[in-house]
């Protein structure tokens, strides 16, 4: 579980940060509700993310990220803002 759970935090650092010294400012997480993702990390094994729906905590509005590993459903959040994304596992982390 931990192992899936490096790919997905890699996945999501090689999403922010492969294209640097850009002069414009472009979005790469297309963070519309209801987006999708699917990873194939073996022959038979597959990890699907979907962003689903904004949420609450602690005053602040965070995205739910629905994502799937061997048949769990697990859920994490993620913050948005100019600078950076942050994936939060749980909302207790904050």
């Amino acid at each position: 579980m931990k192992r899936r759970s490096y790919f997905l935090l890699l996945i999501v650092f090689l999403l922010l940060y492969s294209c640097t010294g850009n002069e414009e400012q472009v979005d790469y997480l297309p963070n519309a509700d209801g987006n999708w993702w699917e990873y194939q990390y073996s022959d038979s094994l597959t990890m699907r993310l979907e962003l689903s729906g904004i949420g609450t905590i602690n005053s602040t509005e965070v995205q739910r990220l629905v994502w799937n590993d061997e048949g769990d459903i697990n859920t994490d959040y993620l913050l948005k803002n100019e600078a950076e994304i942050i994936l939060y596992t749980t909302p207790q982390s904050w």
